[in-house]
């Protein structure tokens, strides 16, 4: 989706492509299976930016209050 392009760097910490294009995604996933070192440097950079984002419990946390805002119902926390 358009909003990958908040979290992932094309060819830095992923591998965009368009949606509903099969062939591109076919493509992308050929070139990390073949390609060790792309594979090893995206893998790298994606946790590190995770690590500094906060990690998972950060993002989860952020689309808790995503939902929540659209849900006009003032919960923040996710189970709560």
């Amino acid at each position: 989706t358009p909003a990958m392009r908040d979290y992932v760097e094309h060819e830095v910490t992923g591998l965009l492509v368009p949606p509903g294009d099969a062939e591109a995604l076919r493509t992308a996933v050929t070139r990390l299976l073949d390609d060790d070192d792309l594979r090893r440097s995206i893998g790298a950079a994606a946790r590190a930016q995770s690590t500094e984002l906060g990690g998972s419990a950060a993002m989860w946390e952020a689309v808790a209050a995503v939902v929540s805002g659209l849900r006009g119902d003032g919960r923040t926390r996710l189970g709560t």
